[in-house]
């Protein structure tokens, strides 16, 4: 082939072209995450269609390059997949709403694969079609080594700064519009000589209007494209290196979403979780002086701990942007904060326990589901050890998964029955008190255990008010029997 007077900025140009790709791919396995509230399985389906459209991709561009204008081609997909990133994005954070899902309602295996897959066409093709155009329009021996030189250096690259700059410091839609900004002054100067004034200094003036108005463009179209995907305003919106968290409010209510899905509302919280996840394991206790929570602080039932004689509370939270969310929206969190008995904590909870925090005569996990790998560690048998390690004699555990009062089906029997026996397989005695949400009480006792009695006359000693687990305790004995798991 003839090299052309542009193919020398084939190489820069794969260089952006690769650090531009892997922006697209993590921004849109985030996104995508949160569209279908997803786990480890709905990565490697985005993954899967992510290479499935870049394969189809370099075969149309190896075609694309014999014709009679490469260069041309590798242009205008430039401009397409400029255009396309943004678009895709809303088109992502709309899809349940134009489909008709309920938020909150699980995608099925053939919807996920084929709307990840429609979305990401877009963008994986033209990347797939720009590597063999650049390797075609490169004007040496050795131009496809070089160009998957210099494209991977790219990638590393712009792995290295979506991940300590852009993602926690940007929103992903303002992300989208930078991308767009230099793929199309990449375009630009593919298609223009740069010994021409005009685009000697149109170049560097039309990047800096771009940019500046980039973060504006991108406020703008993030905070409209986000009520898309939760139908309410949208109040806070932010990356972290763990998950994203976007709080919505609708008259005085906020809710909060990590990744998706469903975290805590305040002011007026789930007072029935926030009371049996507090009471009952803290009554089933002679004495709870020393507890720790794992994750669900913003459900309130930090105030409902703090009603037991606890002195120390230890609160843990994975990801620092939780604590910046609870100060900012729930009117009382900063002052929960500043009690002398709270101790706020962030990092991974196995790590922090098998580095050795104190032992605890109550241990409390959030209400979390064993959704995704990262949360089924919480729900392991290794777990439930460290956990069992790091209590008192006499100490309890305590956590809750899916149930129902009504019918527990195949699915929720079966999740039931595995915690149940993983539990016993760790502590001396387990107890399960049923409601929408199982919770079980793991004791590290045998002879641990009381009455409703018990608990009603330690309710009436530590004299403070609730509204739920006081008209609980006259059904349930927490010294009676297991339901039949199997």
């Amino acid at each position: 082939m003839t090299p052309t007077p542009a193919s020398h900025r084939i190489a820069p140009g794969a260089f952006i072209v690769g650090a531009c790709g892997i922006v697209v791919q993590v921004v849109l396995i985030r996104e995508l995450l949160v569209t279908f509230q997803g786990n480890e399985l709905v990565i490697g389906v985005i993954l899967a269609n992510w290479l499935l459209t870049e394969a189809a991709g370099a075969v149309a561009g190896e075609r694309l390059a014999r014709g009679k204008a490469p260069l041309a081609y590798y242009n205008w997909l430039l401009v397409f997949s400029a255009f396309a990133f943004p678009l895709v994005i809303i088109a992502g954070r709309g899809a349940a709403l134009l489909l008709g899902v309920p938020q909150g309602a699980a995608w099925g295996f053939s919807e996920l694969f084929l709307l990840s897959f429609f979305l990401l066409a877009p963008l994986g093709v033209p990347h797939g079609a720009l590597f063999s155009l650049s390797c075609q329009l490169y004007p040496q021996k050795d131009g496809t080594a070089r160009i998957y030189v210099l494209e991977t250096a790219g990638t590393v690259f712009g792995a290295l700064v979506l991940t300590f700059l852009l993602l926690w410091q940007v929103n992903t839609m303002a992300i989208a519009v930078y991308t767009t900004i230099f793929l199309l002054a990449l375009a630009w100067l593919v298609a223009f000589p740069a010994k021409r004034l005009l685009t000697r200094y149109a170049t560097p003036i039309f990047l800096l209007a771009m940019i500046i108005s980039g973060a504006w463009l991108g406020a703008a179209l993030d905070k409209s494209s986000l009520m898309l995907r939760f139908a309410e305003e949208v109040v806070f919106n932010q990356n972290s290196l763990h998950g994203n968290l976007t709080v919505t409010r609708a008259a005085e209510q906020v809710t909060f979403f990590y990744d998706g899905r469903f975290m805590a509302s305040a002011p007026m919280p789930d007072l029935v979780l926030a009371e049996e996840t507090a009471h009952f394991p803290l009554l089933a206790h002679h004495n709870p002086q020393k507890v720790l929570l794992l994750s669900g602080g913003l459900g309130g039932i930090i105030p409902e701990i703090l009603k037991h004689p606890v002195q120390q509370l230890d609160y843990v939270e994975v990801d620092p942007l939780i604590w910046q969310a609870g100060k900012q929206f729930i009117p009382n969190w900063k002052t929960l904060l500043r009690d002398k008995r709270v101790r706020p904590l962030t990092g991974d909870a196995r790590l922090l326990l098998q580095h050795g925090l104190g032992r605890y005569d109550v241990v409390l996990l959030g209400p979390l589901d064993p959704a995704s790998l990262e949360l089924n560690r919480l729900f392991s048998r290794e777990f439930f050890e460290l956990v069992r390690n790091n209590l008192n004699p006499g100490g309890i555990f305590a956590f809750s998964v899916p149930g129902s009062l009504v019918y527990l089906g195949p699915e929720l029997l079966e999740l039931n029955r595995v915690m149940y026996h993983t539990a016993k397989s760790v502590f001396a005695r387990v107890h399960l008190i049923p409601g929408d949400r199982n919770l079980f009480l793991a004791l590290t006792d045998e002879a641990t255990g009381i009455t409703a009695m018990d608990a009603v006359r330690r309710l009436t000693e530590r004299r403070f008010d609730n509204k739920v687990v006081n008209c609980r305790l006259s059904k349930i004995s927490l010294r009676g029997t297991t339901p039949d798991l199997g």
